[in-house]
């Protein structure tokens, strides 16, 4: 017992250990080993110790070497496998071999703990079953969205029928902007009236097919040219009349100078806005309709309070089962001109669900969202049941369920149930509520009074106004033609028990425009939601290690990004700006912030626009254009793509060659196989990891978890052995792997170059000693030829030894002699 005593404390003395624990394997020299050999009574530096002794070092405490560190020495040591090794073999062994590899990783990174497949810790099991849960939601996410993209794609496409819209939106587009007098030349009232005489008039009620190729013969039958009243471009039936609508200005005192107060008392065109209807009816004969132009022009209906007029056009396309709320709006601006918007156009079905198999995509989204929603509160219940103040004491089932992508499904679940229940009110307004309004309007009558009559209808009022008198217009009316008013009555008060024409119109386009208004919001919540089914396709990208190079490189170069946005949007705003400085007062789309920032990114302007200046005029113009051409387009938007391109290399080379998304696919379905054999199924872990992450009553409060107390724990659950031994086995393995994936920091990094650096040196060393012992043989062979070489040979290596021992000691202090070290510890 003395003897092992006095062996342990011997070898524990010895200063290659205090190397062993820095893990400066490469300041490990010849005189270390031999010091370690002493231990063993050996003192001949050309003796051998068997390899069995080393292995009673195994024994000792205070080397910092495992069992399997010490059998990887003695392997790397005993190369020839004679059960011998002497200094410089064992010298070998724990530099260059396996041990010395594990010493460094272990003072870089720590101890490598022994993992066993029967026990882990619960860290361990809760940091695998989070990867596990993770890595498969999203993997099932991806499908998932998937089938709910495509569901909700091919309704969109069915129900809005873009393709047929267009159509709708075109025609109307011809007919409105194209004629005698085109609309892009109305600018005042005076040039309006006369689009609508000669463009509105001709194109859209055509009661004689009047244009600018087809004069007008009194003696043509009108019906002949033109068989169905009220057709736009003959497919678009307009519904009981045309609405032109005035907005006006009730008038405010203006905001001039003292100077002009007497001048302008009042701005006609500011204050609130009021509503002023007029409605051309298709069934009355043209002489009729142009009469009531002309007497609303004469009139003044426009007046200077008009800051809006809407001419309206409610239609129905039958080839195309749709409808179409025409609303040309014309501006009135304060400068003096007038513009158009025929953007406020839309069309839409008459009937969404006119087949019942319109109706499966949407069963199947809805399904889908529902599934979604369902997945969702599994893992909402279960985290809530724990109590809702682990929010605020960090609950970690609430710091990982209370992240970007739940959040976002929970958004994809509010705005597609949102999106479902407008595109319901759509429906429910356009088959229930639009053909109860229609019903009443007696259009058919209207109709077989023109057909019948073969001419259009004259109304009493029109051959009663004073205009009309005074003008001594005539209409041609033929004998027997019925009058407008003998078919309906325009107002109320003319027939107590008569129907009241224009209120049922105006009913009409009061439910007209609430439907198409119902059909934007629909459209555009399915805009929106496009963008949402985007965020959960990234959400889904993260479950492939190459998909989530993507989502990777968006977040590693967003900082570098964000920083480039900020210099770039204040560079841009400044060209935008001088851009609205220099030509804005003449350059349309730089005449405010909004449209000079968005011109300025279409760079529309070109050196056309900028040639009718005046020189000095155009040199600072061509300056401004070519700044911007160089710093802007060149420039900035390449150091954007080399920013991002940067981190798109770094990411994808960290990322190795991870397994394709096919192969990952093939996995996730083996491991559907897992309940058959009674592992825990997916949708039951988050019940899991809450329960053992709940802070105030945990399932498993031990640190050390085991079969049998994973067993215990979740006894009420009806936990099998298989089960926790799947989950322990699976944690322990994926715990020891993680060990393997260690990153270096800057100091590790710094650490790590710098025992490379002093390797090399040691190599450089070590080649000029072999350089010199060269020259020194070279030189004694040439002074005493004849002479023993190999005599000559082993003094020259002598001397150089001791060269080298000498500047070791003065560079080196730790690799000094052992009796040198006590020398000068006893001086001290």
């Amino acid at each position: 017992m003395d003897n092992t005593e006095s062996f342990g404390a011997r070898v524990g003395h010895c200063a290659l250990w205090e190397k062993v624990k820095e893990g400066h394997v490469h300041l490990i020299t010849n005189e270390d080993i031999q010091e370690l050999f002493h231990a063993f009574d050996v003192y001949d530096p050309s003796e051998k110790i068997s390899t069995s002794d080393l292995v009673r070092l195994c024994s000792v405490e205070g080397t910092y070497l495992t069992a399997e560190d010490i059998g990887e020495w003695i392997k790397d040591s005993d190369v020839d496998g004679t059960g011998e090794v002497g200094i410089m073999d064992v010298h070998r062994g724990i530099t260059e071999g396996t041990a010395a590899f594990s010493l460094v990783k272990r003072a870089l990174f720590g101890q490598e703990k022994e993992h066993k497949l029967s026990e882990c810790s619960i860290h361990e099991l809760l940091g695998w079953m989070h990867y596990e849960y993770d890595k498969k939601s999203k993997l099932w996410s991806l499908p998932e969205t998937l089938f709910l993209f495509t569901a909700f794609i091919i309704g969109a496409v069915l129900h809005l029928n873009v393709w047929e819209a267009f159509k709708s939106s075109r025609a109307y587009q011809y007919a409105l902007t194209y004629g005698d007098f085109a609309l892009e030349w109305v600018v005042d009232r005076d040039t309006f009236w006369k689009w609508v005489y000669e463009g509105w008039l001709r194109n859209i009620l055509r009661h004689h097919m009047v244009s600018f190729i087809r004069e007008v013969d009194p003696d043509q039958d009108v019906l002949k040219t033109n068989p169905f009243p009220g057709r736009v471009l003959k497919t678009h039936q307009i519904i009981g009349a045309v609405r032109f609508r005035r907005w006006y200005a009730v008038g405010t005192a203006c905001l001039s100078g003292n100077m002009w107060k007497d001048l302008y008392s009042q701005c006609p065109m500011h204050g609130e806005l009021m509503p002023d209807d007029w409605y051309i009816f298709y069934h009355e004969s043209y002489e009729v309709i142009q009469e009531q132009i002309q007497e609303r022009a004469e009139n003044f209906w426009l007046d200077d309070h008009t800051r809006f007029l809407d001419v309206q056009t409610f239609s129905y396309n039958a080839h195309q089962a749709m409808f179409t709320l025409d609303n040309l709006r014309l501006e009135f601006r304060e400068a003096g001109y007038m513009i158009h918007r025929d953007g406020k156009r839309e069309t839409f079905a008459d009937s969404p669900y006119y087949n019942l198999w319109l109706a499966i995509p949407d069963l199947i989204f809805a399904v889908l969202l529902w599934n979604v929603f369902y997945g969702e509160m599994k893992e909402l219940v279960p985290a809530a049941m724990n109590g809702l103040d682990g929010i605020k004491d960090g609950m970690w089932c609430y710091e990982d369920y209370l992240k970007l992508w739940n959040v976002i499904d929970w958004i994809a679940i509010g705005f597609g149930f949102t999106t479902l229940s407008f595109w319901m009110v759509f429906v429910l307004k356009v088959s229930g509520e639009l053909p109860e309004v229609l019903k009443p309007l007696p259009s058919n009558a209207l109709d077989r009074a023109v057909f019948t009559n073969r001419s259009y209808l004259t109304s009493e009022d029109a051959k009663n106004r004073p205009s009309a008198r005074r003008r001594g217009a005539s209409f041609r009316c033929r004998t027997g033609r019925e009058e407008f008013d003998s078919v309906v009555d325009r107002f109320a008060a003319r027939k107590p028990h008569g129907s009241d024409f224009e209120r049922q119109v105006a009913e009409i386009f009061r439910c007209a425009e609430e439907v198409a208004e119902s059909h934007v919001v629909a459209r555009r919540l399915i805009f929106v939601y496009l963008f949402i089914l985007m965020l959960k396709f990234f959400k889904a990208f993260g479950s492939n290690d190459r998909l989530d190079i993507v989502i990777k490189t968006i977040t590693g170069s967003a900082v570098d990004v964000a920083h480039f946005a900020l210099a770039f949007a204040l560079v841009f705003v400044c060209f935008a700006g001088s851009g609205m400085l220099l030509i804005g007062t003449t350059f349309e789309g730089y005449h405010t912030i909004p449209s000079a920032l968005y011109f300025r990114w279409a760079e529309n302007v070109e050196m056309d626009d900028i040639e009718g200046f005046e020189p000095w005029f155009q040199v600072l113009a061509y300056f401004w254009f070519f700044s911007y051409l160089s710093l802007m387009s060149i420039l900035m938007i390449n150091i954007l793509v080399g920013l991002i391109f940067e981190a798109y290399g770094r990411i994808r080379s960290a990322a190795g060659e991870p397994e394709t998304l096919l192969e990952q696919v093939g996995e996730a379905v083996e491991n559907l196989k897992e309940p058959r054999r009674g592992l825990p199924r997916h949708a039951e872990w988050w019940y899991l990891i809450c329960e053992l992450e709940d802070d105030d009553f945990p399932a498993h409060p031990a640190e050390l978890v085991t079969i049998r107390s994973l067993k215990k724990a979740f006894s009420k659950d009806r936990m099998t052995k298989q089960n926790a031994e799947y989950l322990i086995e699976s944690a322990s393995r994926w715990a020891k792997k993680q060990e393997h994936n260690v990153e270096l920091s800057v100091t590790d990094g710094v650490r790590m170059i710098g025992q490379t650096r002093t390797n090399v040196n040691k190599l450089l060393v070590l080649s000029e000693q072999v350089n010199a012992m060269l020259r020194k043989f070279h030189s004694k062979r040439t002074e005493s030829e004849g002479g023993d070489w190999l005599s000559m040979y082993g003094a020259a290596q002598h001397e150089i030894q001791q060269e080298a021992a000498t500047k070791t000691e003065e560079s080196d202090p730790l690799a000094a002699s052992p009796a040198r070290r006590r020398e000068s510890s006893v001086v001290s």
